[in-house]
């Protein structure tokens, strides 16, 4: 073989490997839900390690997003279930959930789903 040979080879095989990653780049890209699905299968949110106890996981149970970069979570660990806020200033505990309270995260769904789209408050038309 050539040098010329070996570097056409090359160039052919580096140019294929690329298509091949801008194919799977395009195709991830169309559907998300399937690359969102294949990271939580592959790294559950027990950072990295597999079989933990129930007490040391944490689950999302539950966001909405209220702002740009601005979200609130139910997060489970164990027993136990916390709101939390997180923004470009920081992340910070609301409070721990208890069955009082249950009801809290879709309560506070519906208030902030009236307040970013104010078109959707329901008013009452006086009667004439």
């Amino acid at each position: 073989m050539t040098l010329s040979h070996l570097l056409i080879q090359f160039c052919v095989y580096t140019l294929l490997c690329i298509g091949l990653l801008y194919l799977v780049y395009f195709y991830l890209k169309r559907h998300p839900k399937l690359l969102n699905q294949a990271i939580q299968l592959s790294l559950p949110m027990t950072g990295g390690k597999k079989n933990l106890p129930s007490h040391q996981t944490l689950i999302v149970e539950s966001s909405l997003c209220l702002e740009v970069r601005k979200n609130l979570y139910v997060l489970k660990t164990g027993h136990e279930r916390f709101l939390i806020a997180t923004s470009p200033e920081g992340t910070t505990c609301l409070s721990k959930l208890t069955d009082a309270n249950e009801g809290v995260p879709d309560t506070l769904a519906k208030h902030a789903a009236s307040m970013t789209n104010p078109h959707s408050r329901e008013t009452s038309q006086p009667e004439t």
